[in-house]
């Protein structure tokens, strides 16, 4: 389930309209981060200034380093 402070975040990171932002959501049963990666994925928004959410092959980019402090 989807709350209002979800929608209302992404919202305000993507800038799009609410219907946009409970949809994606909704399809990602609520991750943040799942739902710009697709609406980034479907050229909703625009990809951040240092790269984007995924990488040229579709796939998610993860943190620096191989998690265990390196």
């Amino acid at each position: 389930m989807v709350n209002f402070e979800q929608v209302q975040k992404l919202r305000d990171r993507a800038n799009i309209s609410y219907e946009e932002a409970k949809k994606a959501l909704e399809e990602t049963n609520g991750d943040l981060l799942q739902a710009m990666i697709n609406l980034e994925k479907q050229n909703k928004i625009k990809a951040p200034e240092a790269g984007g959410y995924y990488n040229s092959q579709g796939e998610q980019q993860g943190g620096k380093g191989d998690g265990r402090g390196h």
